[in-house]
């Protein structure tokens, strides 16, 4: 079952995968909820897990990537959002 937290974070990442928002848009509304919206929302252990790697992967997101940068985890916004389908469809199945 998850939280109001946690359905406002799935819509989120549906909205960035649609690409109705913007790299920075969803970085900023996404740490907001899933940091600071609540001060312990009670997750579902697949949601705590699915936030926590997106929190990880999307600091280290740009929209050029050298291959100094790739060598240190930077990824494109195209390659985050390519992650992110993977991911959430994982979310999904479980």
């Amino acid at each position: 079952m998850s939280t109001s937290v946690e359905t406002s974070i799935l819509r989120l990442i549906e909205s960035m995968m649609g690409g109705a928002v913007t790299l920075d848009e969803f970085q900023s509304k996404f740490e907001f909820l899933f940091l600071d919206a609540e001060p312990y929302p009670d997750f579902s252990d697949r949601g705590q897990e699915l936030f926590s790697a997106i929190l990880e992967k999307v600091s280290l997101v740009s929209d050029t990537v050298t291959g100094e940068e790739r060598v240190h985890g930077w990824t494109t916004t195209a390659e985050f959002v390519a992650w992110l389908k993977e991911q959430k469809s994982k979310y999904d199945s479980e």
